[in-house]
């Protein structure tokens, strides 16, 4: 069974009416054998394109210790465009993810899981150990996902699953 380490947050970069098929296609130009994220989140639905246990093809590097998520939306500027329902949908899908990893890590394996944007993978250029927005390669998802979700991640990761799957 694969740890995950992170669960991370994209945007489409592209306009929220866009088509999983049209997304998917993208791909499959690529080369890529599987779609690149988890879950992805529309105008009003939200599709699970891999399954939890297998990675997706979403930051270069660290498929394997990740949960893939994306909103359709988003741009190259950096603007946030979520809709409200997409906001919901994201804290819906994070919230699927930690109930999956908490059934597959230990409650310290879960407390160490971070949710970051895609943009917080850059490479640290500067070497002082924290990606800056000069260094972002990328703006996706075009918001902070780590500062928005910071509540749900750490102790409080344990609190809430505890709270979720007792429901």
């Amino acid at each position: 069974m694969r740890k995950i380490k992170f669960i991370v947050i994209h945007c489409t970069a592209g306009p929220l009416k866009q088509t999983t098929k049209a997304i998917q296609a993208y791909w499959r130009g690529l080369g890529w054998k599987t779609d690149g994220y988890h879950r992805l989140i529309g105008e009003d639905k939200t599709e699970q394109l891999v399954s939890f246990e297998n990675p997706s093809n979403g930051v270069k590097g660290f498929n394997s210790k990740i949960i893939n998520i994306c909103y359709k939306g988003g741009d190259s500027k950096g603007t946030d465009t979520r809709t409200d329902f997409q906001k919901d949908e994201l804290l819906d899908s994070i919230n699927k993810a930690l109930k999956w990893c908490a059934k597959h890590h230990t409650p310290e394996e879960l407390a160490a899981i971070r949710i970051l944007g895609h943009r917080d993978f850059s490479r640290d250029l500067n070497h002082d150990g924290k990606i800056s927005k000069n260094e972002w390669e990328k703006t996706c998802p075009c918001f902070d996902a780590e500062i928005e979700y910071e509540w749900i991640v750490g102790t409080e990761a344990l609190k809430h699953i505890g709270e979720s799957i007792k429901k």
